[in-house]
């Protein structure tokens, strides 16, 4: 199927489908960048979560960037050997492992960040801004009300 091509109507219809056909292609060059210098999606989640929060526990990060744990640990460890982020222990609970972002991850995550900017802004260039702020405001909505919903 072609991008031009519509999607089956079922899936077309299907919200989540939605949600990451809309991922997909918003975010398709960004991850292109990424790699071009060496970044995966989940180092660019982790810096760029820890540049607004200055540190948070491997357990927190996990929750924020939506990957799994041992992915978050592989992944910290790596920066942790680049320099970007430093760990320790946790003063309150010693099985805890708390992730601090370096002055260096600190560039590279503004870096990132000024990079995933460039892309929405040229991805989504042609919206009318209260467009997107609706999409935002109704995606808020749906996440803060599945994240409370019980499971």
């Amino acid at each position: 199927m072609g991008s031009s091509e519509a999607a089956p109507q079922f899936l077309a219809s299907y919200l989540p489908f939605l949600l990451v056909r809309a991922d997909t292609l918003v975010s398709r060059e960004l991850m292109a960048d990424l790699d071009r210098r060496n970044r995966s999606v989940g180092e660019w989640r982790i810096l760029a979560t820890l540049h607004e929060t200055g540190e948070l526990t491997i357990a927190e990060l996990t929750e924020l960037v939506l990957f799994s744990q041992p992915s978050v640990s592989r992944l910290v460890a790596a920066l942790d050997r680049a320099g970007l982020v430093s760990r320790s222990g946790s003063t309150s609970d010693r099985r805890q492992t708390v992730v601090r972002i370096t002055p260096s991850g600190s560039v590279v995550a503004t870096e990132l960040e000024q990079l995933a900017h460039s892309h929405l802004a040229a991805a989504l260039g042609d919206f009318d801004p209260a467009e997107l702020a609706t999409v935002q405001r109704i995606l808020g909505k749906l996440i803060e009300h599945l994240g409370s919903t019980p499971r």
